[in-house]
């Protein structure tokens, strides 16, 4: 999951890409009216994807959050895979973050147990290897 601030109630686009190089592009030279000394640092991306800035707790507030969740495959070839990315506020002149590399791990992820899910007394229940019990002891 990745986030960022910008401009509440705005768009605001994350680029995942290749791995973030520096020297960054200047923004300026693909979008003119672009806020000046903003650098594109993910120079091919491979997927743009689209989100607000909100801000639920104060609506008032010049900024919010955006959220996004990038899936990742569970699927060998994932492994070890590295990608760039980099946030941008349309309603602030284009302004971008700083560029963020990433890489998945070298291995599957495995808890070593699985929860079930179904109804207590029901037959079928649905399998979770992602998840796992939690418990919560209180002093009394």
């Amino acid at each position: 999951m990745l986030s960022a601030r910008g401009t509440n109630n705005n768009l605001a686009l994350l680029a995942l890409g290749a791995p973030a190089t520096t020297p960054g592009l200047p923004l300026q030279w693909l979008l003119p009216e672009g806020r000046p000394n903003c650098e594109i640092f993910v120079p091919l991306p491979f997927d743009i994807l689209v989100t607000t800035f909100t801000n639920s707790i104060v609506p008032n507030d010049f900024s919010g959050t955006a959220i996004q969740t990038v899936p990742i495959p569970g699927q060998p070839w994932a492994l070890a895979a590295s990608f760039g990315a980099q946030w941008m506020d349309l309603a602030d002149q284009f302004a971008l973050s700083n560029a963020m590399n990433c890489t998945v791990s070298t291995t599957m992820p495995a808890l070593g147990m699985a929860h079930v899910r179904g109804e207590a007394q029901g037959t079928a229940g649905q399998v979770f290897t992602n998840q796992a019990h939690v418990l919560r002891f209180e002093a009394q």
